[in-house]
């Protein structure tokens, strides 16, 4: 196998074993609401990276949108909430993987599979967060205001991509 391999794909499209990988990272992550295996199947592409030892070090998806992300007690954006359909999420690298470009990679590659729609995103707004810059670079911008997360301590934000 190549130092680094890439699969971006609909989920039906991945094994049983790499699903049941992705959902080891997002539980690993610790940043996701009831991670299970349905909220894997649901998603519209899924992204993973495979190291040269053969073993998932990165995810990430397309899923559908989460709606309350735009809503009055987070970014307070109700009003633009039906424009995106799509969030670029689940977005993890193995702690002693990060810095080497994977989630750049993943997301690049989950986003040329919706380039003609609006995408959204939310991250942790905070200094060290390597994911706001590459949404950024992607053409993110942040809309509306923070809010605290209800699963972790930290701060979020509401990321969005319009389509060109």
């Amino acid at each position: 196998m190549a130092e680094n391999e890439y699969k971006v794909d609909n989920p039906k499209n991945f094994s049983e074993n790499e699903k049941a990988i992705f959902l080891q990272l997002l539980i690993q992550q610790n940043k996701v609401a009831n991670p299970t295996i349905e909220k894997v199947n649901h998603c519209n592409f899924l992204g993973i990276c495979y190291c040269k030892d053969t073993s998932i070090v990165s995810i990430g998806a397309i899923k559908p949108k989460t709606n309350s992300d735009f809503n009055i007690e987070k970014a307070d954006l109700k009003e633009m909430s039906n424009e995106f359909q799509l969030e670029l999420g689940y977005c993890f690298t193995l702690p002693d993987k990060t810095g080497q470009g994977h989630s750049s990679t993943i997301t690049k590659m989950l986003l040329d599979k919706v380039t003609n729609k609006n995408v959204m995103a939310s991250t942790e707004i905070r200094s060290d967060n390597s994911v706001i810059r590459i949404l950024e670079r992607n053409g993110f911008k942040q809309y509306g205001k923070p809010w605290k997360s209800v699963i972790h301590k930290g701060t979020l934000g509401l990321y969005l991509k319009f389509a060109k």
